[in-house]
């Protein structure tokens, strides 16, 4: 998968609708796709809630951008690279 590639695909409209949040966890999970939560709280700073976190990889998920899989301490997420 080419990563130069998944990130051409990011353009103004779809950059305009991500929140800072979301384009961060991207970003993260574009650099290493399987992260445990304390690293991803920590990435996205500590006033990051658990419930923001969701709900940013449900917006990624709606957007088509990957797929979510949680395992028991980390989190994995596939990028898809259509």
């Amino acid at each position: 998968m080419d990563r130069v590639i998944l990130l051409k695909k990011l353009r103004a409209p779809l950059l305009k609708s991500l929140s800072d949040n979301e384009l961060r966890l991207y970003l993260l999970f574009l650099v290493s796709p399987e992260l445990d939560l304390k690293t991803i709280k920590k990435s996205l700073g500590q006033n990051s809630s658990l419930r923001q976190l969701r709900a940013s990889i449900r917006k990624l998920e709606k957007m088509g951008l990957g797929k979510m899989n949680k395992g028991r301490s980390r989190y994995e997420f596939y990028i898809n690279s259509r």
